[in-house]
């Protein structure tokens, strides 16, 4: 029995978006505020929390009144957060990053706030960057591409 591509194609993308639809998505996010100065060239706050989000568990648990509040400086050489997080009883911790760039900077930190949300998160390793649907759409498309020399399809 034969499948249609269109409904080959969807069935794929219905699956993927089931995939990334599990328990981790129907927690909340952590509170986390980024403020930039100098080169403005730095991802924002939402990026920072979905680097977060990637690295906590599935089971992780986000406290609501945690706040997590990051302040960037870009240089000429070196780019710096200080982390503040204020804990629900009020009490808060610094830490000071610093990198080569804004994406090493981030790293560090999205791996520091998730260890505090939930330090099982340390004996993890680092998650692999998520795939752009136009990626998986184009490994599916393109595996379906017939060669015109050959007529076949490609591998």
């Amino acid at each position: 029995m034969r499948i249609p591509r269109r409904r080959a194609l969807l069935g794929v993308s219905s699956a993927l978006l089931f995939l990334t639809t599990d328990a981790a998505a129907e927690r909340a996010p952590p509170q986390i505020f980024v403020q930039a100065s100098g080169d403005a060239s730095c991802p924002d706050g939402a990026e920072l929390v979905l680097r977060v989000e990637r690295r906590l568990l599935p089971a992780s648990v986000v406290d609501p009144n945690e706040r997590f509040d990051v302040a960037i400086e870009r240089g000429a050489e070196v780019t710096s957060a200080r982390l503040v997080v204020t804990r629900a009883d009020g009490s808060k911790a610094a830490r000071v990053v610093q990198g080569a760039s804004c994406d090493d900077v981030f790293e560090s930190v999205a791996f520091i706030t998730a260890m505090t949300i939930d330090p099982a998160t340390a004996s993890q390793p680092p998650p692999a960057p998520p795939l752009s649907l136009a990626a998986v759409r184009c490994s599916i498309v393109c595996g379906m591409i017939r060669n015109p020399s050959s007529g076949q399809s490609s591998p």
